[in-house]
């Protein structure tokens, strides 16, 4: 994949780069074929997702919108949390009982189209999506999904927090992880009322994949095999228990706490820490529960040097249909609209990620408010500096869980980083 720019607008100044950990190409069909008008026969059609609650009433709304365009479709949502989710989705597409329209993530994707689980949605139009996602979701000759919007892993700061402390907010382009660590550290040990420097690190597939490529690295290589290096795991596990040795992060316990909260619950979003490693698609909600106005900085980096953060664009989510659906022209059409429809981009704003539809975005800048905005001014700043991201083969699809649980095996002291690195590889590798 090659770095590319999308089309000079307020948001689309965006390099269009792979999304972390899966591979396909785009297919530009034409919208799926229904009328909103005539006579028709009556569909139900099941959707599941999960989300915050400002993502879960933009959702609501969308599909007011499309019911009021399509009156004989009728969309019934189950909403669940991030934690488990793909637990039950996997369950029920074991039992033949998968929701008709489904959100998904890369690695689950990936297993759950190589299962022969996921519709060819080639009637879906691609022609206005960012190609390198939309490439992302085709699974061998089947597009399997379309991203939902483009996101990018970032560190979300509150500058009054930084104040508070008499900490100077950092120079995002030149600043290492050393730095991110020391910052943290000085931060705690300078606040009151139990305001940590920054929330654990060691929990996200793109963490390990963006620190992987700042040691010249791929998490996973093109072939399917693991790319990363015993020393890369170790060094990223290290990273994460001097933070929290130096009370720049908080205890095993509560970092662990941590991902089972959504964001608007999470420490940045509750004046609790200063710094978070996060999701874009996630500011909106952090920021808009926040007491404090909240800030984007660039990933630290190894070097310290400008451009060597080496982030990645991701697709923020992906929309999916079940192999199994009775309705699959229906199910295509909720999900174009969903892609493609200027009108449900304006109710969705960047709830799901900066639109992946050029169009979208468009229509989408004039009416942004000051959080999506910011953004949107955040993904185009680092869109010269976006790094490849490769393929996740589908064995991968436990890889985040295990990178998780040995996370937290070193923070509570049951194993050394470089016990935990090699563990990590031999099940990952046994996994591939």
């Amino acid at each position: 994949m090659t770095k590319r720019m999308l089309r000079a607008t307020p948001l689309a100044a965006i390099a269009a780069a792979t999304a972390l950990l899966i591979a396909g190409c785009s297919s530009g069909a034409a919208a799926p074929q229904a009328s909103s008008s005539g006579p028709q026969n009556p569909v139900t059609l099941k959707m599941v997702w999960w989300g915050n609650d400002l993502r879960a009433q933009a959702t609501t709304n969308a599909l007011k919108a499309f019911k009021a365009k399509y009156p004989y479709i009728t969309v019934e949502t189950s909403t669940l949390p991030f934690t488990g989710y793909f637990d039950k989705l996997s369950t029920q597409i074991a039992a033949n009982d998968a929701p008709d329209v489904q959100q998904l993530q890369g690695v689950n994707m990936v297993q759950y189209a190589t299962q022969g689980a996921l519709l060819d949605i080639k009637d879906v139009s691609t022609k206005d999506l960012d190609p390198g996602t939309t490439k992302s979701g085709k699974v061998g000759d089947s597009q399997v999904g379309v991203p939902t919007g483009l996101s990018t892993l970032a560190v979300v700061a509150d500058p009054t927090l930084f104040e508070a402390a008499g900490v100077k907010m950092p120079d995002d382009k030149t600043w290492t992880w050393a730095d991110y660590d020391k910052i943290a550290a000085q931060i705690t040990a300078a606040s009151k009322n139990g305001v940590k420097g920054a929330r654990s690190s060691g929990w996200d597939i793109t963490e390990m994949a963006t620190w992987a490529a700042q040691q010249g690295h791929q998490l996973f290589t093109k072939d399917g095999k693991l790319g990363a290096t015993e020393s890369d795991f170790a060094g990223l596990f290290t990273l994460a228990k001097n933070m929290m040795d130096d009370k720049g992060s908080p205890s095993a316990s509560e970092s662990s706490e941590q991902l089972t909260l959504a964001p608007e619950q999470s420490g940045i979003a509750t004046a609790r820490y200063a710094m978070q490693l996060d999701g874009t698609s996630n500011f909106p909600a952090e920021a808009k529960a926040s007491k404090n106005p909240l800030k984007l900085l660039r990933l630290p980096s190894k070097s310290g040097q400008p451009g060597d953060a080496k982030m990645m664009y991701v697709a923020s989510q992906y929309w999916g249909a079940s192999a199994r659906t009775q309705h699959p022209v229906e199910a295509q059409l909720l999900i174009d609209y969903l892609t493609n429809s200027t009108e449900a981009g304006k109710i969705l704003g960047v709830t799901r990620g900066v639109p992946a539809n050029s169009q979208v975005r468009d229509a989408v800048t004039p009416s942004l408010d000051p959080n999506d905005k910011a953004v949107a001014d955040f993904m185009g700043s680092v869109s010269h500096e976006v790094v490849d991201s490769q393929l996740a083969p589908a064995g991968a699809a436990t890889f985040t869980a295990s990178f998780q649980r040995y996370t937290s095996e070193v923070l509570f002291g049951r194993m050394s980083a470089t016990q935990a690195a090699k563990a990590l590889m031999d099940e990952v590798n046994s996994a591939l």
